[in-house]
């Protein structure tokens, strides 16, 4: 990829597929509001993918975060895959509006935000700019950095948040994704060492099984402990796996927080199992699957959600 000097902002036509799609989209929706939301996102995500696709940078729009029927439900995103680096947040701006909104729901696991502004007929989208990082909802349009720094990104970096999609198998072979830890290295926040209530809430490895971990982090000010999501694969006597997915606290807490929700949702985004924590001290969803199956992990609490993609 050659680096892209000069480039300011650029200006692409919406295409009519691009509305028939975002139509789609829409139509999947109830209420109005969020039908218009994912329509504005699936436009914005649309036009980027154009765009990169003019300097040969490779894009796949149906395992992009924003395509996925569930994540159009419960998140606002507009996030477009780069083959093998990770999602790119593309974010619509209205005709005249000032800032771009980027809501905490895609702060994490992001390789940054374009800011992409829309004419009042949704006829041409034009790209204000690229922002590596952020920690605030509302950035001022002048915040944004050159385009031309988006391609140096992409051309220098090794994303952080390597691929989208955690492959479980490649953990059978001591391969793990940035992110996920071993069991034995999670720590709680302010904590020196692993510090889960006790060793047999936390469930270790079964026979043949290996498993990984990480904190979740749903920035609730009210939520005063931490909790972790732990993800077991284990081979079984023919071509499949058992998987194992467990929700525990972290620290001094007794039980999860009542309203915590999990959910597996299978490929085509449909729910097959779901959990809420109530009143119990940890949740675990057990199923099987083959090789090259994909599901994700839906974790809701209050009105903020956490979304993990997997293939075994």
């Amino acid at each position: 990829m050659s680096p892209i000097e000069k480039i300011s902002q650029f200006t692409v036509p919406i295409p009519l597929e691009a509305h028939q799609l975002a139509q789609q989209f829409r139509a999947r929706q109830t209420e109005t509001a969020k039908g218009k939301q994912v329509y504005l996102n699936t436009l914005a995500a649309y036009a980027m993918h154009d765009y990169l696709q003019m300097f040969e940078v490779e894009t796949d729009l149906a395992t992009s975060a924003s395509w996925d029927p569930m994540a159009q439900s419960l998140l606002d995103t507009g996030a477009l895959h780069i083959v093998e680096q990770g999602q790119l947040e593309c974010r619509p701006v209205l005709p005249d509006a000032q800032s771009c909104y980027i809501p905490s729901d895609v702060w994490s696991n992001r390789l940054g935000y374009v800011a992409i502004r829309f004419d009042p007929q949704l006829t041409q989208a034009t790209l204000l700019g690229f922002l590596p990082q952020t920690s605030v909802e509302q950035v001022p349009i002048g915040d944004f950095h050159l385009l031309a720094e988006l391609f140096d990104y992409l051309e220098s970096s090794v994303s952080a948040v390597g691929s989208a999609v955690t492959q479980l198998s490649q953990w059978l072979q001591d391969i793990s994704q940035a992110g996920w830890q071993l069991i034995e290295t999670i720590r709680a926040p302010s904590q020196p060492a692993l510090a889960f209530r006790n060793q047999a809430a936390l469930g270790m490895q079964r026979p043949g099984e290996v498993m990984r971990g990480k904190l979740l982090d749903f920035d609730l000010p009210d939520l005063d402990n931490s909790l972790a999501l732990l993800i077991g694969i284990a081979p079984t006597d023919t071509a499949a796996f058992n998987i194992r997915v467990k929700v525990l606290p972290i620290g001094e807490a007794a039980q999860l927080p009542p309203a915590l929700e999990v959910s597996i949702l299978d490929e085509e985004g449909e729910c097959v199992m779901q959990a809420q924590a109530r009143e119990t001290k940890t949740l675990e969803l057990q199923f099987g699957g083959e090789v090259g199956d994909r599901f994700s992990i839906c974790l809701m609490l209050n009105d903020r959600c956490l979304y993990e993609r997997f293939a075994i």
